[in-house]
This record gives structure tokens, C-alpha cells and sequence, in this order.
């Protein structure tokens, strides 16, 4: 395990389980970051037409990232 150097000259063990993972977005924030109303969401959704989101035991989830892929592809499809 990685070790870490303290001001008193202590070696500390880095927190393995520490990560940059960003937290995931919930349905409100899906639709801000898109600029509809959650319930165009759901009804995409339920039509397919978001292909990065996921349900977690029943609750519609995206990966900012992946959000963030799909948003910048359908802006390049729109300039073609």
C-alpha cells in the first residue's frame, strides 16, 4: 500500500478506497443538463432515446461523463 509522509515525519497509509469517481446524476439533474422536464425523461427513456442512462432498482441513473459523450455526439450529428 502507497505511503504518505506527514509534517511530523509519520508514514500514513493513502486510503485505497478514495477515487475520483464522479457521483451519478438522478433524473432532476438529467433534465437541467439537457434542458427539458423530468418527465420528457422518463418518457425518453421509456422510448429508448437515451441510450446512457441505467436504472439502479428501478431509479434512472447516467454517468456524468457519459452524459456529457452523448450530448457532445448528437451536437456533432446536428452540425453534419
Amino acid at each position: 500500500m502507497e505511503e504518505a509522509s506527514t509534517p511530523a515525519g509519520r508514514a500514513e497509509r493513502a486510503d485505497p478506497f478514495i477515487c475520483d469517481i464522479r457521483p451519478l446524476l438522478k433524473v432532476p439533474q438529467i433534465a437541467d443538463l439537457l434542458g427539458i422536464r423530468p418527465r420528457t425523461v422518463y418518457d425518453l427513456v421509456q422510448r429508448n432515446n437515451l441510450p446512457f442512462v441505467f436504472k439502479i432498482g428501478g431509479s434512472i441513473r447516467a454517468r456524468p461523463e457519459d452524459l456529457e459523450a452523448w450530448i457532445a455526439e448528437q451536437a456533432q450529428q446536428a452540425s453534419e
